[in-house]
């Protein structure tokens, strides 16, 4: 029976269960959970987990697997040792879900012989070429050596993983490239809600995110009504890249979104929240967390400065929200569920057609492709593409 890996990296999200759930079922092959994200590969921390377990937790919102970050950049000798443990381990196909740094981190895997596949998974929908992202996660701030890379292949082959499954984002995917360097089969999945990973247009648990500021728009809309003539702001996480705000804004009928991608003059800002007052009984703003200057990752707080700008200029008190964490979670989306089954549908079939060291994406029409591990980057907004351009036209940008 072929022996199928799984990591996650990164910041976790819902949907992340049905997508290992279908991996699974598809393959009909032992699966290996390694916890703890790419120092979990590295420790070696794996078990295995039963098809019956895997349906249960399906389309539940709590994680069958945790993730991890890293910042420390692997030398060789780690990858190599990722590589023989996925060996030892049996493994043989190892798939990480995750954002473009986790993706890239596969194409460096895959170089150690290590067959990989990426699948976007992010919130953020930031994933390169990707319209789509999908756990429980993890990070780390420590930068893998050759050595760690090579004790990760080793540990692998001990326990006898035949494929490695990545999920994460762009540091999570180019880990993956650097593995399959020791050998190691790789495959890496986009899984952040940013949507920020290099080719992808949906990462796993973009979806899910995006109800979740549909709920809260929809609550402030309540209150705006009861008491009319409210401002109301809320941020978002979505780092660098502006996607989480810019769809949300669109699915949520928000009236403004602030992106990093494009920046509006305060005074001009200002002006088109006095003029939608004058029209509608509240007006909500949704502020990407990277959308000011003073934005570095794990600040939150750039509506404050934005709201010492406003006030004076609009002569009303503006409410603030700041969704941070709580957007990571929640029941997954019927469109969750969907874009995980068809990743994993892919994956699958990449690893039967023989093909080694993939990350699976979501291209522009909705259809899973793969494309090489090396590939992996972050991406920003896209303002030729569709949703920009819809924004333009509703006013929202």
């Amino acid at each position: 029976m072929m022996r199928i890996g799984m990591v996650i990296s990164g910041g976790d999200v819902t949907g992340i269960n049905n997508f290992v759930f279908q991996i699974g079922r598809l393959t009909q092959a032992g699966m290996v959970i390694f916890d703890g994200g790419i120092p979990g590969l590295l420790a070696n921390n794996h078990r295995e987990i039963s098809q019956r377990d895997l349906l249960d937790f399906s389309i539940a919102a709590i994680p069958v697997i945790q993730s991890g970050r890293t910042e420390k950049k692997l030398v060789q000798s780690e990858y190599e040792l990722i590589a023989r443990q996925l060996k030892n381990a049996r493994i043989d196909v190892l798939i990480l879900a995750g954002g473009d740094g986790s993706l890239q981190f596969l194409h460096t895997l895959s170089q150690s012989g290590v067959n990989c596949f990426g699948v976007g998974m992010t919130i953020d929908n930031d994933v390169f070429g990707s319209d789509y992202t999908l756990g429980q996660s993890g990070r780390t701030e420590k930068k893998l050596v050759q050595s760690e890379y090579e004790l990760i292949a080793r540990q692998l082959k001990n326990a006898r993983i035949d494929v490695l499954i990545l999920a994460g984002g762009d540091g999570s995917l180019q880990f993956l490239h650097t593995l399959s360097q020791s050998g190691v089969n790789c495959f890496g999945v986009g899984m952040t809600i940013d949507n920020d990973v290099f080719g992808s247009d949906y990462t796993l648990g973009f979806s899910t995110a995006c109800e979740q500021v549909l709920k809260e728009v929809a609550k402030l809309r309540n209150t705006g009504r009861a008491l009319p003539g409210r401002v109301f702001m809320v941020e978002l996480l979505g780092g660098y890249c502006g996607e989480l705000t810019l769809q949300s804004a669109i699915k949520a009928n928000a009236d403004i979104a602030l992106i990093p991608e494009c920046q509006i003059p305060v005074p001009q800002l200002a002006q088109r929240i006095t003029r939608r007052l004058e029209q509608q009984n509240s007006v909500v703003i949704l502020c990407s967390e990277g959308y000011t200057r003073e934005y570095s990752p794990g600040f939150q707080g750039a509506i404050d400065t934005l709201i010492k700008q406003l006030e004076p200029l609009i002569g009303v008190r503006i409410r603030k929200t700041i969704l941070g964490y709580g957007l990571r979670n929640g029941d997954p989306t019927c469109e969750e569920i969907y874009q995980g089954t068809i990743m994993a549908s892919e994956v699958v079939r990449c690893i039967q057609s023989g093909m080694r060291n993939k990350a699976v994406i979501i291209n522009g029409s909705n259809k899973p492709i793969p494309i090489d591990l090396i590939s992996m980057q972050k991406r920003l907004v896209d303002i030729d593409g569709h949703y920009y351009k819809l924004a333009k036209q509703l006013n929202i940008v």
